[in-house]
């Protein structure tokens, strides 16, 4: 971004009216952009007769409601359910360029997200979709458009409901939103694309090198997997022990501090610090209650949820407090954390953990410390752990590399968004 275009972008930021823009209800846009009701540039359906037990294996394609949320960003050109000619003729046809909205949401900032059908074959909609047939306008730009930040923002305002939120066809007909020409919104479409297609490109390297641990934890860690390698230079027979064997149980406890701050274990992202969506301490009258400390390269999880595969290595380098639902262990020194981790935190462990797990209801089952620890697994010698935990180790560090890439090049994107579809900045056309 040149100077001059840096200078503009914070005129605008500041309510200030660059050379060749305009202040309208919408904000500061560029003179040649023009400001429209979504529902005067094209017709609008509502889809219905359509849910999950009326789809067979082969027939008429048809979209669920649910993979606009699961499966598709801004566009999709095919699709995965089928339905019979009879469910089909009571249904929406949709066809290549027509936009897609949710009609409800979890929240209202997540209702009335838009992808774009860029397909070949007409499909059909069910309910709680609402469709869009622009007349002229560039349909993938208006999809961009539609999941940026200020029609998010709109959109979010006619939510109603508390459990669901829903939005209906006359709130997006009655959306404001700012167009450029038809060659600019082209162009803006092709840049964004291209975006997608980089952020796409580097989900498929992570999931190859997930997969690929995957295979590495067969490989390395079970001795009973057909798939089962040794490491070269290691030849000893790997023993079985239990648990309590290697590791010991952590019960020191603190006060909440400045200096010992508040964490929590999700199985998505191990041992994080809590955040408003799940704290819940605000309901903790006793001001001196004590939480359970964890140290780094503790081993934590939680009893109830264990079977579900919420154990994880805790990362954070600081002493960090967890409720005291969680059980801490740490490694003994004659076993190996880094390998010990990768192991227990393996699919085919938690599975066994979950054949443990004890209670007279199902939402009450937990697998208790004691049991934990009575629990048997196969390691090799001290020296063996250490070098598989070092290769499944790389392969972590490589996966978090990646990942972290991908969110960089995802907050770049959504940067851009912001820039090109406020015109703020601009694209050559020529």
């Amino acid at each position: 971004m040149n100077i001059e275009v840096k200078e503009r972008v914070l005129q605008i930021n500041m309510g200030q009216v660059p050379k060749g823009y305009k202040k309208t209800k919408a904000g500061i846009i560029p003179e040649e952009w023009s400001l429209k009701i979504l529902g005067s540039l094209g017709e609008f359906k509502k889809g219905k007769g359509i849910s999950i037990k009326d789809t067979i294996e082969s027939g008429l394609p048809a979209m669920m409601y649910g993979d606009i949320y699961v499966k598709y960003n801004t566009q999709f050109n095919k699709v995965d359910f089928r339905i019979n000619q009879n469910i089909a003729q009571n249904s929406r046809k949709v066809n290549k360029g027509d936009l897609l909205f949710t009609g409800s949401g979890e929240t209202a900032i997540e209702i009335g997200k838009c992808v774009t059908y860029q397909g070949e074959e007409t499909i059909y909609i069910g309910g709680d979709i609402i469709g869009f047939t622009p007349e002229k306008d560039d349909s993938l730009f208006l999809a961009y458009q539609q999941n940026g930040y200020e029609q998010t923002k709109q959109k979010a305002r006619f939510g109603q409901g508390h459990s669901v939120v829903h939005i209906y066809t006359h709130h997006i007909k009655s959306l404001i939103i700012t167009l450029p020409p038809l060659p600019e919104q082209q162009k803006i479409a092709e840049i964004l694309t291209t975006c997608d297609k980089l952020i796409e490109l580097k989900e498929k390297l992570i999931k190859q090198k997930k997969f690929q641990k995957k295979y590495l934890i067969q490989a390395l860690l079970n001795p009973k997997s057909p798939n089962f390698r040794r490491l070269v230079g290691f030849n000893d027979e790997w023993k079985e022990f239990k648990l309590k064997k290697c590791l010991l149980v952590r019960k020191e406890k603190h006060h909440r501090t400045e200096e010992y701050e508040l964490y929590s274990l999700t199985i998505e992202n191990g041992v994080t610090h809590k955040t408003d969506r799940y704290n819940r301490e605000f309901l903790v009258k006793n001001n001196n209650k004590k939480y359970k400390i964890a140290y780094m390269d503790d081993i934590v999880y939680n009893p109830p949820n264990l079977r579900y595969g919420a154990i994880a290595l805790n990362k954070v380098e600081k002493p960090v407090l967890l409720s005291p639902i969680y059980e801490i262990l740490y490694a003994k020194k004659n076993t190996d954390t880094t390998f010990l981790s990768q192991l227990l935190t393996s699919k085919r462990q938690v599975k066994i953990f979950a054949t443990k797990a004890e209670g007279t209801l199902i939402e009450r089952m937990a697998v208790k410390v004691d049991v934990f620890l009575n629990t048997k697994i196969q390691i090799p010698c001290l020296s063996e752990q250490k070098e598989i935990g070092k290769v499944l180790l790389s392969m972590d560090k490589e996966i978090n590399l990646l990942e972290k890439e991908l969110e960089q090049q995802k907050l770049k994107k959504r940067a851009l968004m912001q820039l090109l579809l406020t015109g703020k900045v601009r694209v050559n056309v020529s």
